[in-house]
Formats: C-alpha cells, sequence, structure tokens
C-alpha cells in the first residue's frame, strides 16, 4: 500500500540528533562514501511500505559507532506528534520491499543474514535499479547516509475510542476523533488529512479508513 512521498516531522537531513528530536548541528563534512545529501538540512520525505515509514532523503549520519551510540543500530524510541515509532537502520533479510526503492549512492543497512557482524552497506545499482548490501566490516571509519526507517509502536486503539488522536496514513499525517473501531476499520469524525479512495470512504460528517492504512495512532498532544 504504497503511496507517493510526503514531508512530515521534525526531521532534517542534517545530521542524526535531528531525527532524534534534539537541537540540529553544523553539517559534517562531504562523507567519504558517496551519497546524495542535501548541501543544507532539508526536511525529510517518507513514503509507507510495508507498514513502517522509509526516509527518501538521506541523513548524513557519519561513522558506524555513532549509529550505535544513537541507539539506531538496535533501534531508538521516538515519539512525534503522539506516535510512537523505533526509528533504526535498514535491515537486509527483514525490510524486503525497502530495497527496491533504488535509493541513490550507499547508506548504512544491517545485514540481517550475519548477526555476528552486521555492518553493511547498501549499494545502488544504476544499471538495474535496484540495491544490494556488501559487507562492510573495514568500512566502520567511513562516513556514510542513513536512510532512517521508522517501525510504528501501535497501542491499543479500542482504548482510543472517543479521544482526539493523530495517525499515520500512507498519503501522511491526520487527525480526527476516533468514533469506532473494527474488525477492518477505523471510523472518524472532524477527519482532518487526506485519504485514497482505495481505503478511505467519507460518509456524512464521519470518515472510515481501512485498518490496513493506518500505519500509526496516538493521542493528539
Amino acid at each position: 500500500m504504497a503511496e507517493l512521498e510526503f514531508r512530515w516531522g521534525p526531521f532534517r537531513s542534517g545530521d542524526l540528533p535531528v531525527l532524534l528530536g534534539e537541537v540540529p548541528s553544523v553539517p559534517r563534512p562531504t562523507p567519504s562514501i558517496r551519497q546524495n545529501v542535501p548541501t543544507e538540512p532539508a526536511q525529510l520525505r517518507w513514503v509507507a511500505l510495508d507498514g513502517k515509514l522509509v526516509a527518501t532523503i538521506p541523513i548524513a549520519a557519519g561513522k558506524w559507532d555513532e549509529l550505535g551510540a544513537y541507539q539506531l543500530i538496535v533501534g531508538s524510541e521516538i515519539c512525534v506528534d503522539g506516535l510512537r515509532f523505533l526509528a533504526r537502520l535498514p535491515v537486509f533479510g527483514y525490510d524486503t520491499e525497502i530495497f527496491d526503492l533504488g535509493f541513490n549512492g550507499a547508506c548504512w543497512a544491517i545485514d540481517g543474514r550475519i548477526p555476528s557482524n552486521p555492518v553493511g552497506c547498501l549499494i545502488h545499482d544504476a544499471g538495474t535499479g535496484r540495491s544490494q548490501v556488501q559487507l562492510m566490516p573495514w568500512a566502520r571509519e567511513y562516513h556514510a547516509s542513513l536512510y532512517p526507517v521508522l517501525e510504528p509502536i501501535m497501542p491499543d486503539i479500542e482504548a482510543l475510542v472517543g479521544l482526539h488522536v493523530s495517525l499515520m496514513t500512507p498519503k501522511g499525517s491526520a487527525e480526527g476523533r476516533l468514533l469506532e473501531v473494527t474488525d477492518y476499520d477505523l471510523a472518524f469524525v472532524d477527519y482532518k488529512g487526506k485519504f485514497s479512495d482505495e481505503w478511505g470512504q467519507p460518509k456524512e460528517e464521519t470518515t472510515f479508513l481501512n485498518r490496513e492504512a493506518v500505519v500509526n495512532i496516538g493521542l493528539a498532544g
């Protein structure tokens, strides 16, 4: 259920602390591994894919050990607009659909096939339009970019009935008061956000969204 990319959140391409909601730092020098990071920090764009959010603009992440310091190798929990996510690296062998996006340049990734030595770099093959992971234990001292993956941490949706909520769909962020939850869809009133006819349907003052289209949901701040 992938849609067009959209802008969302306080995240910028300048550096890792921005991903985690900290004060932006000075952009790094040109990394050692070729990448396509904007010269000026830009708001990240995302695509909803396989139930996750995947950045389509990279962050100038730096060295592998720096990723570990920010807990992005094992995953770091973040909360934006009431939505909880696990921010992490792409994992080859698990995030199967993500690796068909055709990232430009090279970026850090985890090689899930070799848990004992997961250091990997995702290389885009311009000829085939696909990406592959190269095991790079020797590259720990290199700087490489990061296309972060945000894996939703879903709450008990039924507990949010009657409350004003934030949500994430394949079209981007939205909000509304959750009216009802069924096995097939979620009903909202005062819904504000985009939707697709494939998974959303307005009926008078109520908007129905297919449950599979709700990537994440949480109590609005």
